[in-house]
Formats: C-alpha cells, sequence, structure tokens
C-alpha cells in the first residue's frame, strides 16, 4: 500500500496525473438489453413510434433480423426519408401518421432539426426553431392493435420529443389486459426543450401502477454533470419473472416464487 501511495506521489510530481485501480463501469444498453430478452421469442414484433429517418429501424434490423416492425413518422416531408432509408428492408410497414392518447388531427411543430419536430411548442431551453406547421392524424397502439388483430408486442419504443407519455396511455389496454408489450422504451426529456412536459415521476408511476418494471437507463444526454434526456426501458411482469428465473438458474438457485423473497 506504501509502494502504491509513492507511486501515485511521483506520478502526480513528475507528470501532473493520477492513477486509480481500473473498476470497469456497468453501462446499460438497451439494445443488448432487448436482443438478450426478446431475441429467442418467435414471430417477434415492434412498435417504432417517431421513426424519424430510420435509426431504430436500422438498429432493431441488426440485432434481431426477423423482426416485424411497425413503423410510425409524422412528418410528411421525413417520411419521404424514412420510405427511402428503409426501402430494402422486409417486415417493415410504415404509417405516415403519429401516435398519442386518443384519435385525432394534431398540429405537429416540424424544426429546423428534424429530430427536434415536436407536437409540443419549444420551452425555454429549447432550440432553434419552428419551420412549419402541418395537421397529421394521430391513431393510438390500442386502436392501431385492434384494427390488425395484433395481439402481442414484444417492444414498443417511443422517441417522440416529450410526448412519448401521450403514446404511452393510448396504449392502456395493451399494457394492462394481459400485459400484451414485453418492453416500452421511452425518452424522458429532464430539460424543458418543450413545454407541457410529463415529469419523469408521472410515468414511472404510470407504468408501476400497471404492474412494470424499470429495467434500466441508458442512452444519457447531459449538460455538463446534469440530466438533460435520456432512454428508460420497462419490463412487463412475466419478462420480469424470466429474468429473474435465469438469474437464479445461472448461480445455481432452482427458483420458485417464496425463495425470491428479499432477493434482488
Amino acid at each position: 500500500m506504501r509502494l502504491l501511495t509513492g507511486l501515485r506521489k511521483l506520478a502526480q510530481r513528475y507528470s501532473g496525473y493520477d492513477f486509480h485501480k481500473y473498476q470497469p463501469e456497468a453501462q446499460v444498453d438497451c439494445w443488448d438489453d432487448i436482443a438478450e430478452i426478446i431475441g429467442k421469442s418467435s414471430n417477434v414484433s415492434a412498435f417504432d413510434v417517431g421513426a424519424n429517418r430510420g435509426q431504430t429501424i436500422n438498429e432493431l434490423k441488426q440485432i434481431l433480423p426477423g423482426v416485424s416492425i411497425h413503423a410510425f413518422e409524422p412528418s410528411p416531408s421525413t417520411f419521404v426519408e424514412l420510405s427511402h432509408a428503409v426501402a430494402g428492408y422486409e417486415g417493415v410497414i410504415l404509417n405516415n401518421c403519429g401516435m398519442g392518447s386518443q384519435n385525432s388531427e394534431m398540429e405537429l411543430l416540424e424544426h429546423c432539426n428534424p429530430v427536434m419536430t415536436s407536437f409540443l411548442e419549444l420551452g425555454p431551453q429549447g432550440y432553434g426553431e419552428t419551420v412549419n406547421r402541418v395537421k397529421v392524424p394521430i391513431t393510438t397502439v390500442d386502436d392501431y392493435c385492434a384494427e390488425r388483430s395484433i395481439e402481442h408486442v414484444h417492444l414498443l419504443k417511443i422517441d417522440t420529443q416529450g410526448f412519448d407519455f401521450e403514446v404511452i396511455k393510448g396504449a392502456e389496454r395493451m399494457l394492462t389486459q394481459g400485459h400484451r408489450i414485453d418492453l416500452v422504451l421511452t425518452e424522458i426529456t429532464i430539460e424543458q426543450q418543450y413545454e407541457r412536459l410529463p415529469r419523469f415521476d408521472e410515468i414511472y408511476g404510470h407504468m408501476a401502477e400497471r404492474g412494470y418494471r424499470l429495467t434500466g437507463v441508458s442512452g444519457q444526454q447531459r449538460t455538463g454533470r446534469i440530466l438533460v434526456n435520456a432512454d428508460v426501458m420497462f419490463a412487463s411482469p412475466s419478462i420480469v419473472q424470466q429474468q429473474r428465473e435465469i438469474h437464479w438458474a445461472q448461480h445455481g438457485y432452482r427458483w420458485a416464487p417464496q425463495d425470491i423473497a428479499g432477493r434482488n
């Protein structure tokens, strides 16, 4: 220990640097989690709400090549780009509409940076400007699934620039009647980039009340040391139980509900 202390002092004195024991950080990668949790399922289906130019579609097709994706992009101009970007993929159904808590028509505020386009007005910490306003149709996850006889969704990914909670509200039947959505990956925005942003505790409470567990936080964007936004993922009760069984089996335990009490 004295030798280590001496070496650290020498390093500080002659190089201006310090050194510490290496401890790899436990980084959460939502795509690794998604591949691990649902990758072995049959007929995997995903909803990409806020598809933009196909970034998530590309990611999903890399980790789950056979996945069927229902993608939703409300911006007419961005939808054209999306259509070209994913033209080579099979099993991708594109929808030029938005999603929310009820069927309606809403004004979409197209931003100079397309990834910032939202149904919400820019807030005090927003940047850039709105360059166009266009009326677009809105549907809900529940209604879309009912119309197409979709009984199960393995992944509901939402990235709608502050409108995510409204999309979640529109999936009430799928979330509560048999927990027919396995994973919900959604963005939370802490900084007031938009008006009327929901608080994270509202989203967390809503999902927890419906039996969903927070699995992790990834994709953090920060200003200095302050969180701006991040991606959070929730898992259904059946997925939580499945992962517990796998975890305890790997550690040599025979899983049973009474055995899990008090364990993490």
